[in-house]
């Protein structure tokens, strides 16, 4: 798992991946057994997880799913959206801003 540094706004942003293929779950969650799923869908299907802790602006996780990209040279990323609780209003907030994610999974 890589930890990467952003900064948003003045704030610095720490988020955790794991780097695998195209396919990209943006996992977004408040508990640190996402970061458990998360290893656990990298290693079953050697996808990309990007794990972000807590909830915040969706034009920050817009900015760290680019940052991503941009820093792995990922073409024609595809990518699915993985939340819980608050973190589904999040995901629906960044789907209708531009965000075009193949699937989405919100448990509540």
């Amino acid at each position: 798992m890589n930890t990467y540094k952003i900064s948003l706004g003045g704030n610095i942003v720490e988020y955790r991946c794991f780097i695998g293929n195209s396919k990209i779950v943006y996992l977004k969650a408040t508990m640190a057994t996402y970061l458990e799923l998360g290893r656990r869908l990298h290693t079953s299907y050697d996808c990309s997880v990007i794990c972000v802790l807590g909830f915040g602006s969706p034009n920050a996780d817009k900015r760290i799913i680019d940052d991503f990209i941009k820093r792995h040279k990922i073409i024609d990323a595809e990518l699915f959206y993985v939340s819980h609780a608050k973190g589904c209003f999040d995901g629906l907030e960044l789907a209708g801003g531009g965000v075009s994610f193949k699937k989405m999974v919100f448990v509540n």
